[in-house]
């Protein structure tokens, strides 16, 4: 069996259309193709702009870098420096300075600096005067003072006081006037008058190594005299420093001066010597093992120990900057890979909008036969309910063309006060979708019922309607409902017969019995021979009495039977006014609804005998129909026991309006036809005015409603039982 298969209306509207394969047609494809261009230019200047700014912080963070070392190195020096100055500025400020000055001056700079292998100070001393000097320092505590190495010259700058002793003893005596490079070097500072670095040699055997030198001259030295800087010359502050240990130490700093970025580069310190020769005087951990890569940056900087320079060669490692490095490309390849896909997206689409143009142009005709033929209202309004755009459908429904009523408002084609109300419901809720049925005019029927979708989009200010007639659906459902209404009054009435049948034949009995009673007496009388008669007289009152006393045995048995088969008097309780109130107000409270009742002087305590469920329903319908056009009207509420007649007489006293004065007069017209005329009751305000009635007349009560002739006040009035008729 062939299956069929269900489609929409615009998988119809698809199929149909005849334009199906326009793929790749230039003339409707250029576009495409030069948006690719474009996108792929525009791929290339974003690799530049990328390119250069990797560049940018490539360099940024190598300088850091390089930066950060080259600055713990300079730290480093400058601690020194200080720490020879210091020493210098001692002689300039003691007469003469002896070895435990000297000693005490050096011991922190030299604990504190692991690289200082000895801090010393080298006088210069004559030939001539070298015995002496010799005895001098003995007499400062050393055991064994001699010159070493011993070679006749001129001068001689031997080591006299040193730091630490202990550990240089074979320093003592050293004449650094044997080392060509500290002898030119204590020279240059003597001529010079500044602090000197030597070049990186092995100042001990196998030990590279540097000297600071710091001159020391006579303090009445005229300094900017050649000769008063020869004459005057005493000596030099010496500081042997082992070359790796400082630069270990530099670079490791201290914490505040500690940096991650040092794994980033490699570098190598070098040294040019006298010969010009260049020595590699120190160089990073990882430098051996990156030397050989390429490197994708280089930088050498110049740093200065004293007088002299040294160059520091740095270049990053081959993992540096390695993801930012090949971003451009591979920013480059994905744009590419991006203006493909989307100049592919733009082929497809605009090889598809031939198609799409088609489809829609046939789907919008469509629509418009759908419009057209529709029987249905299908309109455009605007926030206001003026009404933008309509159908044909208008003319069989509102009586108008569409261009007619186009530009007039709804309001103008409703029917009553209360489908206007209904409508500007409608404009103040603001949820997007509504469904009421509403009346409008017509010409032929006078109105007819339409059930209006509305569609509010929160972001638009239009509302779209589609209005189909419902007028026969709802003149069946008020049939139904007119039916039920007098279904419901009818077996109210009913009820309301019954009660009255039962009170009837109680009253009837009561009284019966009284006269029954009394008969039966005078005949005791007669039967007993009060009075002077025949026999025969005798015979008849006999006769009586014995008649009174069945009739009254049977009439005793109805009330009995009467009383004992209904429960019309079983629920009757005697309850305050207040007590029978409160549960409607409770109902009202749970349902989320609102009354506003006020009770006179009284009002509250005055008491009723009454069945308190027959009661609820009185009073809730009462509340019902005189809150029905505002549910805080004030309802004021006056009780008074009429304790003569045995009543409780209670008046209601609310505001009234138009709807409530017409359908109570039309029942106060003619109550006995209210089942016939229950049609005109919209809002069932005579089904529940009748059935009021009825319930209280239930409970042996009265029930009257008036309007004031303004029509502004509506007064009710009741009266229930005070005292409670119980069988005699």
């Amino acid at each position: 069996m062939e299956t069929i298969k269900k489609n929409t209306f615009e998988d119809v509207i698809k199929t149909s259309s005849k334009k199906k394969n326009v793929i790749f047609d230039f003339s409707k494809t250029w576009i495409a193709y030069i948006v690719l261009i474009l996108l792929a230019i525009g791929s290339y200047f974003i690799k530049d702009i990328v390119e250069g700014r990797m560049a940018e912080e490539l360099n940024s963070e190598f300088e850091k870098a390089y930066l950060s070392v080259t600055s713990r190195l300079n730290n480093q020096y400058d601690r020194l420096y200080q720490v020879m100055r210091s020493t210098q500025g001692l002689y300039y400020q003691v007469e003469e300075v002896v070895r435990d000055y000297f000693e005490l001056n050096g011991a922190v700079p030299v604990k504190n600096f692991p690289a200082i292998m000895s801090f010393n100070y080298a006088p210069k001393v004559a030939h001539s005067n070298l015995p002496e000097f010799s005895f001098n320092a003995l007499r400062q505590g050393y055991n064994n003072y001699s010159l070493h190495p011993k070679v006749l010259r001129d001068y001689y700058y031997p080591v006299v006081h040193i730091v630490n002793y202990e550990l240089n003893t074979h320093r003592l005596a050293f004449d650094y006037a044997s080392q060509d490079v500290m002898k030119n070097a204590i020279e240059l500072a003597q001529s010079k008058n500044m602090m000197v670095s030597t070049e990186f040699f092995d100042l001990r055997p196998d030990t590279l190594s540097f000297a600071l030198i710091a001159p020391i001259f006579n303090r009445y030295t005229n300094f900017t005299s050649p000769e008063e800087l020869q004459k005057k010359f005493l000596g030099s502050v010496v500081m042997e420093i082992n070359a790796n240990t400082y630069f270990q130490n530099a670079i490791k700093g201290n914490e505040s001066e500690s940096d991650t970025t040092d794994t980033d580069v490699y570098y190598s310190v070098i040294d040019k010597n006298t010969a010009g020769e260049e020595n590699i005087v120190f160089k990073s951990d990882n430098y051996d093992q990156f030397v050989n890569t390429k490197s994708l940056l280089n930088q050498e900087v110049i740093i200065s120990i004293a007088n002299r320079e040294l160059v520091v060669k740095f270049a990053t490692v081959p993992t540096f900057g390695l993801t930012k490095a090949n971003l451009p490309n591979i920013v480059l390849i994905v744009s590419l890979a991006l203006s493909v896909l989307a100049f592919l997206l733009i082929l497809i689409l605009l090889t598809q909008k031939a198609r799409a143009e088609e489809i829609a142009e046939r789907m919008t005709a469509s629509q418009r036969r759908i419009l057209d033929t529709s029987r249905d209202i299908i309109a455009i309004a605007s926030k206001e309910g003026n009404w933008l755009s309509m159908n044909p459908a208008s003319l069989p429904l509102l009586g108008e063309p569409s261009d007619q009523v186009i530009g007039k408002n709804i309001v103008s084609y409703l029917y009553s006060d209360k489908d206007i109300k209904i409508w500007n419901e409608v404009l103040a809720n603001k949820e997007e979708n509504q469904r009421v049925d509403i009346r409008v005019k017509n010409t032929t029927d006078g109105f007819i019922w339409l059930n209006f979708s509305f569609t509010k989009p929160a972001k638009e200010n239009l509302i779209y309607v589609i209005g189909r007639d419902v007028t026969a659906e709802k003149l069946a459902a008020e049939e139904i409902k007119f039916r039920s209404k007098q279904i419901e009054l009818a077996n109210c009435f009913e009820q309301e017969a019954s009660a009255t049948k039962v009170n009837l034949m109680i009253q009837l009995s009561h009284e019966m019995r009284n006269q029954l009673t009394g008969m039966m007496g005078y005949l005791q009388l007669i039967t007993s021979g009060a009075f002077d008669n025949d026999e025969e007289l005798q015979v008849y009152a006999g006769s009586a009495y014995e008649s009174a006393e069945s009739a009254f045995t049977y009439i005793h048995d109805i009330s009995e039977a009467t009383i004992g088969d209904t429960n019309t008097m079983a629920k009757v309780a005697i309850h305050k006014m207040e007590d029978t109130i409160n549960p409607v107000l409770e109902k009202y409270k749970k349902d989320r609804r609102s009354i506003n009742i006020e009770y006179a002087e009284h009002g509250k305590d005055s008491c009723i005998i009454v069945d308190n469920a027959i009661l609820f329903d009185v009073w809730t319908k009462i509340f019902r129909i005189l809150s029905i056009d505002n549910p805080n009207n004030k309802i004021h509420i006056t009780a008074n026991e009429n304790k003569l007649e045995g009543v409780t007489e209670i008046i209601i006293e609310a505001p009234s309006f138009p709807e409530l004065a017409r359908v109570t007069s039309i029942y106060n017209d003619a109550p006995s036809k209210v089942i016939e005329r229950l049609r005109e009751d919209t809002e069932d305000i005579m089904l529940d005015i009748a059935m009021i009635s009825s319930l209280i007349t239930r409970m042996m009560g009265t029930f009257n409603i008036e309007n004031m002739e303004d029509n502004k006040t509506t007064y009710i009035f009741i009266t229930l039982p005070l005292v409670l008729r119980t069988r005699e």
